[in-house]
């Protein structure tokens, strides 16, 4: 039986053991790896310029000079790293050096490989969780490292949620206040695309727009009206107070049933369903809310946060924030993405440890008018002008910004992405908006 000279968790041991930090060991063995490569590669004069040349030269396959490769041209440590080849692949390289000449390199890149595997032991408990640490520490973004992981994390949550979506939607839309021209009016959409079961009998709620108070309470803004009435017709079908699109549901139309004694806010309910593509569903609700935000800084209140929780397992998720031109003034959004596992609180109690790496950018949309479509959403541009329509805004007067979270998003169950806007304080009778 094989032992191991690192103490476990649980292990006590007699004496201070120094363990080299993670990051001057990834550092320094990448360093060693690298320059013995180029090393014996120099003594066979082999060409290094591509993955290809690599192969050709050694007699390797091309899947295995690509991981060299990007090994030796990457210069972040981490994300080279990634890229190290296993056992068997290195056993390969250092075999073809030997049989060109390299006896001597190869034996040194042999080496720097074994120490590679010392170093994987002594920080990780396997492979898989060594790659996770360097790809948290990789200052360049490697999309294909990133979407692995997080295609691994949907398919974890799929599992055990019993259900996925390939698409979480959220859509704000603020204008000045007719009511008020202190406030903001606000149309909230969201819902999910093509939501299939993967268990029978998989319960999953519905919420309505809500705001999330500086004590961490959600709640239904007052008065909101449903962006598009439910026709009588339909109200049978599903719970009077969820405001569904039915123009931009699937058919026949999704049913919820109403929770009692839980919150108007999430209090519904998809009733059991079919299970597979067969029994996919798309559900989106919109609702207006006159008049419930601010538009002008007062006193401590200097954020105005909008918020995609992500709680659906989805392949993709979009994030749209569309503002008209008297509140926007050509600023973009600032955008985070927060854990809300240990409470749920507004965006300004949040803590440091609370935010979560931001790996997509915020995609400018210039004004609605002229914005790009967006696949991912079914009849996008149908439910943007009436939306449009049905509060008489101009598609000229917004412009708008996308979080697209593309290929696989819900990465993290309990997250929400936070698109937020400075506040400024008022100056004379120029009130600043948000």
């Amino acid at each position: 039986m094989m032992h191991s000279d690192r103490p476990t968790a649980n292990e006590p041991s007699s004496q201070a053991i120094e363990v080299e930090p993670f990051t001057a060991a990834v550092r320094r063995v990448h360093d060693a790896f690298r320059g013995a490569c180029v090393t014996a590669h120099s003594a066979i004069d082999v060409p290094v310029d591509s993955a290809t040349a690599l192969a050709k030269s050694l007699g390797i396959q091309l899947g295995l000079a690509w991981k060299l490769w990007q090994v030796l041209t990457e210069d972040d440590p981490f994300a080279a790293a990634q890229h190290m080849p296993g056992r068997p692949g290195l056993r390969l390289y250092v075999d073809a050096l030997s049989a060109k000449g390299a006896a001597e390199g190869a034996a040194a890149v042999q080496a720097c490989a074994l120490e590679f595997e010392r170093i994987v032991g002594l920080h990780a408990s396997d492979r898989s969780t060594f790659d996770i640490m360097l790809a948290a520490h990789a200052q360049s973004a490697d999309s294909r490292s990133e979407i692995n992981h997080r295609r691994t994390a949907y398919r974890g949550n799929a599992f055990t949620f019993g259900l996925h979506c390939s698409c979480a939607f959220t859509r704000f839309i603020a204008a000045p206040s007719e009511i008020d021209p202190k406030s903001c009016d606000i149309v909230g959409t969201h819902g999910f695309i093509d939501l299939t079961r993967l268990r029978a009998e998989v319960p999953w709620r519905m919420s309505r727009g809500s705001r999330l108070t500086s004590s961490g309470t959600s709640t239904v803004p007052n008065h909101p009206e449903p962006l598009f009435p439910l026709p009588a017709s339909r109200s049978s079908r599903a719970t009077p107070e969820l405001p569904l699109l039915v123009d931009f549901c699937s058919e026949p139309l999704p049913e919820f049933r109403r929770i009692h004694g839980r919150s108007e806010r999430l209090g519904y309910e998809l009733v059991p369903g079919p299970v597979g593509i067969s029994g996919s569903i798309t559900c989106l609700v919109g609702e207006i809310f006159p008049a419930s935000y601010y538009r002008y800084a007062e006193g401590d209140r200097r954020v105005a946060s909008f918020r995609m929780p992500l709680k659906t397992p989805a392949e993709t998720a979009v994030f749209e924030l569309l503002l008209h031109r008297d509140i926007a003034e050509g600023s973009r959004p600032l955008l985070d993405i927060v854990s809300d596992i240990y409470e749920e609180v507004a965006l300004d109690m949040k803590l440091p440890s609370d935010r979560l790496p931001v790996y997509d950018e915020l995609q400018s949309l210039g004004t609605v008018a002229e914005a790009p479509s967006c696949d991912d959403v079914p009849r996008y541009d149908r439910l943007t002008r009436k939306t449009l329509e049905r509060v008489n805004w101009s598609e000229r007067d917004f412009g708008g910004n996308r979080i697209f979270n593309s290929r696989v998003a819900d990465e993290h169950h309990r997250d929400t992405i936070d698109a937020d806007r400075q506040v400024s304080a008022d100056v004379g009778n120029d009130q600043a908006p948000i």
